[in-house]
């Protein structure tokens, strides 16, 4: 059996490496993001926005929330993004973690406009990673984006 494509994971990193302003953060084992990074460079792409909690065995066994809370909060002050968008992994996904309920918690303590997005590998292909995070970036920020608008004020993020 030899897949002709890659995970889902993959299809929403796509989508929003190509956001103005945005930093992709993978709730995941440091292993992800080194070989979505190598793969995008084969492929010709820039990957300086992907970066990882680092999740260890602590964190799939007994959760890595606050891991990823630290991470959001590292990432909001040296980076300072428009947005950062959280992506979940294979690992993240089968323990169940809710980035939503996290990134809905700390938003108000952040600079940037927090985008989840789940994307574990194991539930679906480029495509369907592609389409989560296209249809979690009209959910999320368009609503926002027209949001401010109608009341005078500033747009989360640029699309």
């Amino acid at each position: 059996m030899q897949p002709y494509k890659t995970c889902k994971l993959f299809g929403a990193l796509r989508v929003v490496l190509g956001i103005l302003d945005a930093i992709a953060l993978l709730h995941s084992p440091r292993g992800c993001a080194y070989n979505l990074r190598y793969l995008l460079s084969v492929r010709g792409a820039k990957v300086n926005r992907i970066l990882t909690t680092e999740m260890d065995e602590k964190d799939v066994i007994f959760g890595g929330e606050s891991r990823l809370r630290k991470a959001i909060e590292a990432v909001d002050e040296k980076y300072s993004p428009n947005l950062i968008a959280v992506l979940t992994s294979c690992a993240s996904s089968i323990i169940g973690e809710d980035i939503e309920l996290i990134c809905r918690d700390i938003e108000p303590e952040t600079k940037a406009k927090l985008l989840p997005i789940h994307s574990g590998g194991f539930e679906g292909d480029q495509i369907d990673g592609y389409k989560e995070a296209m249809r979690r970036i009209v959910e999320d920020l368009v609503e926002s984006f027209d949001e401010g608008e109608k009341e005078g004020g500033e747009p989360a993020c640029s699309l």
